[in-house]
């Protein structure tokens, strides 16, 4: 199977996580990039385009209600309004998936 030829950034504060994306992902597509610090995706969006972003929506131990994905999602789409982020997260229920997919609607 041919690499789609896609430019893919992982962001998450789990780096087991992160690993396991990459491996898996590599197989598939030309570049994938992984970030562990939230703090330095806009400096890396800054510098590289993505066709695709997947985005933790906690960070911080004991956090579940998505607030620091919405955060980042909102600094992502402020510094590239075109930017495809997909929001991901291991603690979630059905009113945070519709506000994660309304979100980012003007």
């Amino acid at each position: 199977m041919e690499k789609q030829h896609s430019r893919i950034l992982i962001i998450d504060d789990d780096y087991d996580v992160l690993k396991s994306a990459l491996v898996l992902l590599k197989r598939y597509y030309s570049q994938v990039e992984i970030e562990q610090v939230p703090e330095n995706v806009i400096q890396k969006i800054r510098k590289e385009s993505y066709d695709v972003i997947l985005l933790d929506m906690n960070f911080q131990r004991g956090k579940r209600d998505g607030e620091e994905g919405f955060y980042w999602l909102k600094r992502i789409l402020k510094s590239d309004r075109n930017a495809i982020v997909i929001l991901i997260t291991t603690f979630g229920d059905t009113d945070l998936a519709v506000r994660a997919l309304t979100s980012s609607l003007p």
